[in-house]
């Protein structure tokens, strides 16, 4: 009873998914050369295809079908396909050409029936035969062939997934060593062009005729005559008379057509045909658990065998819809080896870690004028160098994908040519993915904020930055690195909740990749805000273990001590040695220190900070430094030995310095002159007693001091005549009074104008 309850559970879960497989879904593609349409089947059915002008009728021997036309006109333009209609009794498809077009069709996997609409030209015949389907019963092989094409047509498999039958090869073929070696020439010839595409057996007599594919344009063939047996030939195979094979691949086509453009592929490079990268068509329209459900059920036959034409099937669903981990567990059951599977697992992987393998298959597909482009792009970790990109094809192929690919796969493309400085073709991937009227995921956000700083927008690029971060999505936890980054460059303050916020990331993520960053980002945001102490702690505890780039975070740390912080916070640090092996420091940063260590009054501790060897940018300020450290230690002859080979007013001041210092106040006072400090040159001349300089002074109160006390040092001689006896003493004493008189006045001015000068404490 139990058995028979679950059957009837199992019948009843069926109905859903059987009732939903007889609706034909019709979808559509636009090409180059042909027009595309897909039937999603319930499974392979006979089928019939027949045209006669500008008509062409697909017709199944089955049961009547439900096809579902709504998005048949959706994708092409209607060049080809003018119109499309069902028949009453839902058994044959009515297809009305608007060119002189030829119509075939193949089987893709077990259930997808492909129709290719394929200009042709007014050449051809109106009438085109019939064509059969050759997926059920294999067909005899005319007597009119040749021996190399009963060989092909002979080894094909009746449908696809089949195992080939053995070869059959006449014996009196066989017997010619010669023969059999042309034979096997032959036969790779061939099994390259059917494995490219460019053969495939049509017809009821299992001819082989050339495939339709994306690039190839069917090339006219004249009817082979046949020849009439002679009787003492009989037996001996036929064969056609002028042959004439000329295979052409849609590989060799397009790589003719990138020579035309002047773009050279790499050397070992493949450019695999479009066709195997629509992936727009390895699903339906039906939902996801509907697809899945069916092809999951029936990919495991007795024996718990595995079913390959339907485990790829499904690994191209999931492939579609972006699941990479799981297309490549699908693809891992798959062992017969067959065409195409590198490929798909190369494309589950970048789905699924975000690029492939350097040696993986879309490897060297940079210049491939095809969706190749666009998978080679997403394959790599950046953009090479010394390898031409066909842009154009991989953002025409980007446009091909569905929307939720796009959204997924977009903001990858947009970091890519952003890294390589690209920013054009960076707008035009990122218009491709906002262009959708679908919300943008977080990615998409945290590529525009890149996107924005790279075009010197900062504040759009903080905005964006501030949106993901409010999210709480994935990459809010980048966008918080990307956010202190950005911050930091700008040399804006950080906020204290920026700090816990990285530090609460840099938890949650400490054995991700992007948990060294977020330490990074912790230590610099705690110094940003002012906590040096927390920020130093870290600093001193993780920064062995911060990534490469971020090798200069001790030195951006010592610039926001040493510009922001206190006067006690910043000695504290700086006496406690964390400026770590000072010639690690940037010059610029290493003479702010030395230059603030200075001015608090610590010339011994600045002198450690400037001996390192100065960069050319620095070296200038970095003398001038040790000058004014030698000026304060009272070395002004070490003074004058730093400036050497410097110019300029500021030098001439320090050399001044440094001559008063040494007690040359007169070169001391000509230097200020020099310097244009009149000032300072005029308290050096005081102090070197030099009065004829001092009475040149603009100041009228200091220039007739000057000339007072020139005039007493010059006239001693005259003086002296006033002691001759001659000179009546009245008259003497009335000249020393005047002096004096004149002495008093002149001192009592400049003392109320003037303040007591004082010795420079440089």
């Amino acid at each position: 009873m139990i058995r028979n309850l679950a059957c009837l559970i199992l019948v009843f879960m069926s109905f859903p998914v059987l009732a939903a497989a007889q609706t034909v879904g019709i979808r559509s593609g636009e090409h180059a050369d042909f027009t595309r349409l897909v039937l999603t089947l319930p499974k392979r059915l006979p089928w019939t295809l027949e045209q006669e002008g500008r008509t062409a009728t697909l017709m199944f021997d089955s049961d009547p079908l439900e096809f579902d036309t709504s998005a048949v006109f959706q994708r092409i333009s209607g060049k080809r396909l003018a119109d499309l209609s069902i028949d009453q009794g839902g058994q044959a498809i009515d297809l009305t050409l608007a060119c002189e077009c030829e119509v075939s069709g193949f089987w893709h996997t077990w259930t997808m029936l492909v129709l290719d609409i394929a200009d042709t030209g007014p050449a051809r015949s109106a009438h085109r035969p019939v064509v059969q389907d050759r997926s059920q019963v294999p067909a005899a092989l005319p007597e009119t062939q040749s021996t190399a094409a009963k060989l092909v047509a002979g080894s094909l498999p009746p449908y696809a997934g089949a195992p080939a039958p053995p070869l059959k090869v006449n014996s009196e073929v066989d017997s010619s060593q010669a023969l059999t070696k042309a034979r096997d020439r032959l036969m790779q010839q061939f099994g390259r062009a059917a494995t490219q595409g460019l053969l495939s057996p049509k017809g009821a007599g299992g001819s082989l005729a050339p495939a339709m594919s994306d690039d190839v344009e069917e090339a006219k063939q004249e009817p082979a005559v046949p020849v009439e047996n002679d009787s003492d030939h009989a037996g001996e195979p036929v064969a056609s008379q002028h042959i004439n094979l000329h295979a052409q691949s849609s590989i060799d086509e397009a790589l003719m057509s990138m020579l035309d453009k002047g773009i050279v592929p790499d050397r070992d490079a493949h450019c695999i045909p479009d066709d195997m990268l629509d992936i727009a068509t390895w699903a339906a329209d039906a939902p996801f658990w509907i697809q899945v459900g069916p092809l999951r059920s029936s990919m495991t036959v007795e024996f718990d065998k595995i079913e390959t034409d339907t485990a790829v099937q499904l690994a191209k669903l999931y492939i579609h819809y972006g699941f990479g981990a799981e297309a490549l567990q699908i693809l891992r059951l798959v062992q017969d080896g067959r065409p195409g599977l590198a490929q798909l697992k190369s494309m589950a992987s970048i789905l699924k870690d975000r690029r492939d393998r350097p040696d993986g298959f879309f490897s060297g597909m940079y210049a491939c004028p095809s969706r190749a482009a666009l998978w080679a792009l997403l394959s790599s970790s950046g953009l090479p160098q010394d390898a031409t990109v066909n842009k154009d094809a991989a953002l025409l192929a980007f446009n091909a994908l569905p929307v939720h690919l796009r959204k997924h796969l977009g903001p990858r493309l947009v970091r890519l040519f952003l890294d390589a400085e690209d920013k054009e073709t960076a707008d035009r991937f990122l218009r491709a993915i906002t262009r959708d009227p679908l919300p943008d995921p977080p990615e998409t956000a945290l590529v525009q904020a890149a996107f924005d700083h790279a075009n010197g927008d900062d504040r759009a690029a903080i905005s964006s930055l501030e949106g993901v971060i409010e999210t709480g999505a994935e990459p809010s936890a980048e966008a918080l690195v990307k956010l202190v980054e950005v911050k930091h460059g700008r040399q804006e303050r950080l906020s204290f909740e920026i700090a816990q916020l990285a530090a609460a990331y840099a938890v949650q993520n400490r054995n991700a990749p992007i948990g060294p960053e977020l330490i990074w980002a912790q230590i610099v945001a705690l110094a940003g805000s002012g906590a040096f102490d927390d920020a130093i702690r870290l600093l001193n505890e993780f920064e062995n273990t911060l990534p490469e780039h971020r090798a200069a975070t001790r030195a951006d740390v010592m610039a926001l001590l040493t510009d922001s912080a206190d006067d006690v916070v910043f000695l504290r640090h700086m006496m406690a040695g964390n400026t770590g092996v000072v010639s690690n420091l940037p010059t610029e940063i290493g003479n702010a220190i030395a230059a603030r260590l200075l001015d608090l009054g610590f010339p011994d501790a600045a002198q450690q900070v400037t001996v390192p060897a100065a960069s050319q940018e620095g070296r200038r300020e970095r003398q001038i430094l040790r000058a004014r450290i030698a000026l304060r230690q009272k070395l002004p002859r070490k003074a004058e030995v730093e400036l050497l080979g410097l110019v300029g007013d500021d030098v001439n001041i320090l050399r001044a310095q440094a001559r008063s210092v040494a007690g040359e106040h007169a070169t001391a006072g000509d230097l200020y002159r020099s310097a244009e400090q009149p000032d300072a040159a005029l308290r050096e001349h005081w102090l070197a007693e030099d009065w004829h300089a001092l009475a040149g002074s603009d100041d009228p109160v200091l220039a007739e001091l000057g000339q007072l006390l020139s005039k007493t040092d010059s006239d001693i001689g005259e003086s002296a005549n006033l002691d001759d006896a001659k000179v009546p003493v009245l008259e003497r004493n009335r000249s020393l009074l005047k002096d004096s008189t004149d002495m008093r006045q002149t001192i009592q001015g400049l003392l109320e104008v003037k303040s007591q000068p004082v010795a420079d404490p440089d």
